[in-house]
């Protein structure tokens, strides 16, 4: 079950207003900031899904790039 939804990105607004009758939702300036705040809003047991909707050239180079980037920022949590 879904408890939050973090978007970040050009359509960062849209994705947010489409969903947020439904699901708690936050809008971040960053891939840190969208990861941190799920981390600090994950309890123990829960999983965070990192589930890119659109295209993402406003942040990334490519997709490869903003998987880099989010296996980075993952890693330091650790």
């Amino acid at each position: 079950k879904v408890k939050k939804i973090v978007c970040i990105g050009e359509e960062a607004e849209a994705i947010s207003k489409h969903f947020c009758t439904m699901k708690p939702t936050i809008i971040c300036e960053t891939m840190s900031e969208a990861i941190w705040e799920a981390y600090n809003s994950a309890e123990s047991g829960d999983v965070v899904l990192f589930s890119p909707a659109c295209k993402s050239f406003d942040m990334f180079m490519n997709f490869e790039h903003r998987g880099d980037v989010f296996k980075e920022i993952v890693n330091k949590l650790t």
